[in-house]
Formats: structure tokens, C-alpha cells, sequence
């Protein structure tokens, strides 16, 4: 389990998780989890819209792949922005094998969304779009079950 500060700087956030990840595998980890919003965490959601990909074939997730096989490891890879229109996206779950493959997704079920005081409300429905299915996946540590669990938001104040 790495656990790392992310930003809307998405190539300081991989070369941060190319750090813990190619630490973790010279310490005989298989699998290696990443948090949620791993990649990229921005100020304002139109940032996430901005900077989400395609989870097959996008720039930075190809990235990501290209990590797990040159380590020789599988990441679990907690929250990732999945471009589905200009307007939503999905807050994917992926685990990508030692092969760099893609072997399960689970999109995000339970979106946050909270009114707090002083007029400040949160609501990732705005943008992030459910997902409807419950993931089980084999991986070398046994049966993982996928789900994401929401991150430290930045509440401007």
C-alpha cells in the first residue's frame, strides 16, 4: 500500500508513484495499491473532466501499464479519471496485471456528494457518473475485492 500526496501536476504524481512503485517491487511486493486520485487530484472538478482519459489506451494509464510490467508487478490502481462524454466520467478502479494488462475495472458506485457549512457542497454526481457493479478479482495475493473509497478533498474556504 503506497500512500502518496497527489496534485493536479500529473507528472509529479507519476514520478512520485514511480518512486513507491519500483521501491515496493526491490522489496519483493506483487502487488502494489495506489489511492485514489492517484494520477491526478485538481481544485475543481472541471480539472477532473479536463485531464480524464480512456482507461483502455489513454496517455497516462498506457503509463501506468508500462510501470507494472517493467516491475514486474500488479498495481491495484485506486481512482482513476475514466473519460465516458465531454460532460462525465467514471472514477475507475483498475488492477493491472504483470504483463501491463488490464485485468478488471470497477467504476465507483457510491459518489460523494455533502453540503457542509458556510455554503460549501460537494457533489462528484455532478460529473462522475455511477457505476453499477460489484467486482471480485483473483490477483497474486488472493481474491480482491474492488471499491473506492473517497479521497481528501481540498475545500476551499
Amino acid at each position: 500500500m503506497c500512500q502518496m500526496t497527489s496534485t493536479s501536476d500529473a507528472k509529479e504524481n507519476f514520478e512520485q508513484a514511480k518512486t513507491l512503485i519500483k521501491r515496493a517491487a526491490e522489496m519483493g511486493c506483487s502487488l502494489v495499491c495506489l489511492p485514489e486520485n492517484f494520477a491526478f487530484l485538481g481544485e475543481h472538478y472541471s480539472q477532473a473532466l479536463r485531464f480524464a482519459e480512456s482507461i483502455e489506451s489513454g496517455e497516462w494509464i498506457s503509463q501506468y501499464k508500462h510501470l507494472a510490467k517493467e516491475n514486474r508487478v500488479w498495481l491495484s490502481l485506486g481512482g482513476f479519471q475514466h473519460r465516458i462524454s465531454d460532460e462525465k466520467l467514471f472514477n475507475t478502479h483498475a488492477i493491472v496485471d504483470s504483463q501491463g494488462n488490464i485485468v478488471e475495472t470497477y467504476d465507483k458506485i457510491h459518489r460523494f456528494d455533502v453540503d457542509l457549512p458556510l455554503g460549501i457542497s460537494l457533489k462528484e454526481s455532478r460529473h462522475t457518473e455511477a457505476g453499477c457493479r460489484v467486482v471480485n478479482v483473483k490477483s497474486p495475493v488472493g481474491n480482491l475485492g474492488l471499491s473506492v473509497v473517497t479521497n481528501h478533498w481540498n475545500i476551499p474556504t
